[in-house]
């Protein structure tokens, strides 16, 4: 309970909206600090006074000066606000906070009385619209283009006034002004806001003070959330840690560093404010001091803020700079820590720091100071048993050089790089100290990675971990759909190698998906075809409130599917028995579905009709289609160093080849999805095998981990399609 030794002054504007709403905050917040009591004083503003400005032009603190001034002044404690109507940055001498009470923040359609918008004006769209803002200025000239757009001023009241005075026909304005002031009635129509978004602040109140107010920002406290600073790990979302994925799934602004892989951005929920702030040697996209301020004002709004930093966010990650910034104005804060690229670099790599008999301790630093030039001097005091690890040093291996013989290091002492340390691009490059500050060590795409430096015997490239896997270590190209896309990275992981994710489309939902769902429920049957079939439908079922267990039979076409199905609960019907091919389906229909039956084919927009006209011509006469989804391709990506690749589908296969030719395959032996997949990559010269007996991405990649023992001469792929298909020799899988 907060206690207070007199009655505050708390200010506001003098319109009666202000007041009602005023008087709301004040019995709320003493709700939580009951000893605290208020007096209301009711101020002007320069926007009350000047009545003839367009609002349009107006200046950020036309709503707030006075009460501001008064708080600076001492003539106030606080003032309290439409949030909306508060500047940022807030004027020098004044700290602020939202109140969590918010009432709806979309924006609404008032008519004059006697029109509805049925009315002829409306619908021939010759009337007048009062507009205070270019937000809502844009909005009704893309909606009612024949419309007259013209400014309006005045309290709520007086707009409504002039509305049914015949000066204007609709109106737009605030929901939440009407809400409070009891004029709901007057309401024609809310404007989603996926249509018009409004405001950040638009139905929120906010409180303002005097900068170190104690009581103020004690009170604060009590209706802020704690800032999260976590740690994103340094190889993707398998490095997350529940602490720090629990912080992302429920964040409502997450502020993310440059080298925060995409998919870990994908798990920002899709409602959250999402802003990149990276931080690259030389291209700072956000100065350090606008990241603070950021952080702070989205934590003054009450909202859950996320800090994502790459890494741990307290190795050479300015952690100090931001939570100090935030012990300034005293807002909550938690960390979490995170799994460092100096984990990565040497317990993911063999390359380990302590060393029995080889290293009994490490020292961890940066040549870099503060100024981005500068270098640090040697450290003699250390131990030449010591194992040395350099963040940030690609750029200065000369100056790593002459640092490490200045503290007595012998030249001939081990050094590995580890560039992009846990990311599947990760790189080592092992050299003796003597040498690195041969020009020919990096490459120009090298310098341009993050990268540590190992110096010391524990260095030595022969501790990297040799893995004794399948895939040895290389890395592989997976192209396959987003959908199926971690199947292929575990069986991957599963054989020792290292999964590069490339997608090759993405999917979404069709246009008119909404109107047409409806009709699966009046089927005997649905067919799937893919599993991104099953997540479309299973999605959109959930958005609009569909009972799946309502879903008739199904025929899935294959075990991919069925397993999508069966992760929502749901256990297909019936599935070919081997082969997955749109025949298959149709010979498993013809086995198990009654020729009357009423059945709708789920399909891509690419493969429409194919299984539909198929059924039909086998009897199936009562066989609809609906188009669930279509692919759009990914913008192109930089194609990463690799191995090996293995093929999802005919259409990555073709893609593929067109944008970076068969040519960049020869040498590289690869692997494919489905007969049509490895018949495509034969039209262009290339040998890619596939599995017989289960088509799956694992499948697939067991097939690529056979090729690639074969080249330790053990031979257990040669003649493998005809050995894949005996039941007796199912273990490759």
């Amino acid at each position: 309970m907060l206690a207070s030794k007199k009655t505050l002054r708390l200010g506001t504007r003098a319109s009666r909206l202000s007041i009602l709403q005023t008087r709301f905050a004040i019995e709320k917040i003493r709700l939580s600090a009951p000893a605290l009591n208020f007096e209301l004083i009711p101020f002007s503003s320069p926007g009350d006074r000047d009545r003839m400005l367009d609002l349009r032009e107006s200046p950020p603190d036309f709503f707030t000066r006075d009460l501001d001034e008064a708080i600076l002044g001492e003539k106030l404690d606080c003032a309290i606000h439409s949030a909306k109507d508060m500047p940022l940055p807030s004027p020098a001498g004044i700290d602020w906070f939202w109140l969590p009470w918010r009432e709806s923040p979309e924006d609404a359609i008032v008519l004059r009385k006697g029109f509805d918008m049925n009315a002829p004006q409306i619908l021939s769209g010759k009337f007048r619209i009062g507009i205070s803002s270019s937000r809502r200025e844009d909005y009704c000239r893309k909606r009612f283009p024949g419309a007259l757009i013209l400014p309006i001023r005045g309290d709520i009241e007086m707009r409504i006034s002039k509305l049914d005075g015949n000066e204007y026909d609709m109106l737009i304005m605030a929901a939440a002004a009407l809400k409070r002031l009891g004029l709901e009635e007057r309401i024609s129509e809310l404007i989603p806001l996926q249509q018009m978004p409004s405001p950040d602040g638009q139905g929120a109140l906010g409180i303002s003070f005097r900068t170190g107010d104690e009581l103020f920002t004690a009170l604060r406290k009590l209706f802020l959330k704690s800032v999260v600073f976590a740690g994103a790990g340094c190889s993707g979302a398998d490095s997350l840690t529940l602490a720090a994925l629990k912080a992302i799934k429920i964040c409502d602004a997450c502020l993310y560093d440059a080298l925060i892989p995409d998919e870990i951005q994908e798990l920002i929920p899709k409602n959250a404010i999402a802003i990149r702030v990276g931080k690259r040697l030389g291209a700072h996209e956000f100065e350090q001091d606008e990241i603070n301020a950021l952080v702070a004002d989205l934590a003054r709004q009450g909202k859950s803020v996320l800090r994502l930093k790459g890494g741990d966010p307290g190795i050479f990650g300015r952690l100090a700079e931001e939570t100090e910034s935030l012990d300034l104005l005293s807002i909550p804060y938690r960390v979490i820590p995170g799994v460092s690229s100096l984990s990565a670099a040497s317990t993911g790599t063999g390359l380990l720091l302590t060393r029995r008999g080889r290293s009994r301790g490490f020292h961890v630093k940066t040549l870099r100071t503060s100024s981005e030039n500068a270098s640090l001097n040697a450290d003699k005091a250390l131990s030449a048993c010591e194992t040395r690890a350099f963040f940030m040093g690609v750029n200065q291996l000369p100056e790593i050089m002459k640092n490490c013989l200045n503290d007595g290091i012998p030249p001939e002492k081990p050094v590995s790089i580890v560039l992009d340390a846990g990311r599947a691009s990760q790189k080592i490059i092992s050299c003796e100290l003597r040498n690195l500050n041969s020009p020919a060590l990096l490459s120009e795409r090298d310098k341009g990675l993050p990268g540590i430096v190992i110096v010391g015997d524990a260095a030595h490239p022969k501790y990297i971990y040799k893995g004794n896997g399948a895939l040895q270590g290389k890395k592989v190209l997976l192209l396959f759909s987003r959908t199926i896309m971690d199947e292929a990275v575990s069986a991957v992981n599963d054989h020792c190698g290292i999964p590069l994710r490339f997608p090759t489309a993405s999917f979404r939902a069709t246009a008119d998906i909404a109107e047409k769902l409806g009709n699966i429920f009046s089927a005997d049957w649905i067919t799937a075809s893919s599993p991104t079939s099953v997540e479309i439908l299973v999605s959109e079922m959930k958005e609009r409130g569909l009972d799946i267990r309502k879903l008739p039979k199904i025929l899935a076409c294959g075990s991919g599917t069925s397993a999508k199905f069966a992760e929502f609960g749901i256990f297909p019907d019936a599935q070919p028995n081997s082969s997955f091919c749109r025949e298959a389906m149709i010979e498993t229909a013809i086995e198990m579905i009654p020729r009357q039956s009423r059945i709708v084919v789920l399909s891509s927009e690419k493969a429409k009709s194919h299984l539909k006209n198929g059924l039909i011509n086998t009897g199936f006469a009562h066989t609809s289609e609906l188009v669930i989804y279509e692919s759009f391709a990914d913008s192109n990506i930089d194609l990463p160093p690799f191995d090996a690749a293995v093929f999802g589908s005919p259409s990555a296969a073709e893609d593929f080849i067109r944008h970076y030719g068969a040519e960049i395959l020869i040498g590289k032996p690869a692997a494919a999805l489905g007969k049509k997949t490895s018949a495509k990559l034969a039209e262009h010269g290339i040998h890619a095998p596939c599995p017989m007996e289960v088509e799956s991405a694992r499948a697939a990649v067991s097939v690529l981990a056979a090729i690639m023992l074969d080249n330790l001469g053990v031979s257990l792929s040669a003649g493998f399609r005809s050995r894949l298909s005996n039941e007796n020799c199912p273990a490759i899988f």
